[in-house]
């Protein structure tokens, strides 16, 4: 997660939860990550696809509502793309990707277009969390 954020500039509030405040629509989820991987889009990544994920791929953020735009119609209309890169410590896909594979959710919808703005929503009325800290989680 930390990759993340320092990759994507996300601010603390943006992707945890405070202690004691349940997980609500407009935070970042795991409908907010697709994937660009070989020229095409994926809701998900199994491990197979992880497992070939190599330089031109990369994981697609929809930014969730912020405090400079807390409707988000200015910045989560544009994803955030993150290249994959294996061999650099710190690279948000290649750690998004190991998180995908530990603990895959298999109700993400399939693509239904090519723009990942479709694919990923933001708002999931569904999401699920699976938490690998206290404070913070990253939810179905």
């Amino acid at each position: 997660m930390l990759c993340t954020l320092l990759q994507t500039g996300f601010r603390k509030s943006e992707v945890a939860l405070p202690d004691g405040e349940s997980f609500r629509p407009g935070r970042l989820s795991r409908a907010s990550l697709t994937w660009f991987v070989h020229g095409s889009y994926h809701a998900a990544l199994s491990p197979a696809l992880a497992a070939s994920l190599s330089p031109g791929d990369a994981a697609v953020v929809v930014p969730p509502p912020s405090k400079a735009d807390p409707f988000g119609l200015k910045f989560s209309s544009t994803p955030i793309y993150l290249p994959y890169d294996r061999d650099h410590v710190c690279n948000a896909a290649a750690h998004l990707a190991a998180l995908e594979v530990r603990f895959p959710c298999s109700d993400r919808a399939p693509p239904s277009r090519s723009s990942p703005s479709t694919v990923a929503p933001v708002h999931s009325a569904t999401a699920k969390p699976i938490g690998f800290s206290r404070r913070a989680s990253l939810v179905c």
